[in-house]
């Protein structure tokens, strides 16, 4: 099994959840009551962020069946799981997003077709909003809901200043092409 991926082991199931529950929940619980990403922005270099990404792709042979509103008929997906350790070098200035970030704040959009530009918000990058957003990792206030679309997809990142990009879902319109990324968990250093 690799360091990246979590399983529970088969066995003794009852003691295994119990101390699941104990030992990751209950004991971090208790003995950092006062440790909740609120109260530790922002990471510090040396913080380890712990990210699952799960995958889903079309496939025939797949396990897992799911609704698919293009073709108005069910379809099997294949998922995938995966865990990835990040440690912060350094800190995440979000410069990449051009602060100030507000809602209605756009760039990159030098799109133009026959001629004219375009003032949609197809490929381009926007501020949809700004809202709370509650991960494994926890509740993150005031993240930003940062949105790219072209035609065939659309890409989601919710920003947290003092954190960096908590969520992100990728969408692939017309296929079962799916993509969400969690902040799983913070170890603080």
């Amino acid at each position: 099994m690799s360091k990246d991926t979590f399983k529970l082991k088969k066995g003794n199931k009852t003691m295994n959840l119990f101390s699941f529950l104990v030992i990751f929940i209950l004991i971090p619980s208790y003995a950092h009551a006062d440790n909740t990403p609120q109260s530790r922005y922002p990471v510090r270099k040396g913080d380890v962020l712990i990210f699952e990404r799960t995958y889903d792709i079309y496939d025939e042979n797949g396990k897992i069946e799911v609704y698919n509103g293009d073709a108005k008929e069910k379809d099997r997906i294949k998922r995938t799981i995966t865990l990835k350790r990040v440690k912060v070098r350094k800190i995440d200035s979000g410069l990449k997003y051009g602060f100030p970030l507000k809602i209605g704040l756009r760039w990159d959009c030098n799109r133009e077709e026959k001629g004219r530009t375009l003032n949609d918000n197809s490929y381009c990058s926007y501020v949809e909003n700004q809202e709370d957003i509650v991960v494994p990792a926890g509740v993150f206030e005031g993240c930003f809901k940062i949105v790219y679309s072209t035609l065939p997809d659309t890409t989601t990142n919710w920003y947290c200043p003092g954190i960096g990009v908590v969520k992100s879902e990728y969408i692939h319109h017309g296929t079962l092409t799916n993509e969400i990324v969690v902040l799983k968990k913070i170890i603080w250093n």
